[in-house]
């Protein structure tokens, strides 16, 4: 497969600052078009993101889009033979953390 497939195959993600919860949150670009309809656009997440105005600044990261993110990339580097550890060792730190926010609510 040629590296221009490759990069046709990969989503391209858009992160949309949430006005319920004023964090970044990372939209594919299929679900934008989706959402572009009603301006309504499904996370990474799934949270149901209402974008804030072009003019506010960007939120903090949602840390599971985050999440979501690195795993993409560690999947779309799984054919490679050597996946770059700094993806694997965010991918564990993220899930760490998500695991412990969890069990404490």
């Amino acid at each position: 497969m040629s590296s221009v497939t490759k990069q046709l195959n990969k989503p391209y993600l858009l992160w949309i600052t949430s006005a319920r919860d004023s964090r970044d949150h990372a939209v594919s670009d299929s679900e934008f078009d989706a959402g572009s309809r009603n301006g309504h656009y499904r996370a990474l997440c799934h949270h149901d993101v209402i974008p804030m105005a072009m003019t506010a600044p960007p939120g903090q990261q949602c840390s599971r889009c985050a999440l979501q993110r690195a795993i993409l990339t560690n999947m779309d580097h799984s054919s490679n033979s050597n996946p770059p550890r700094r993806v694997d060792r965010l991918t564990s730190r993220l899930r760490a953390a998500l695991t412990t926010r969890t069990r404490e609510v």
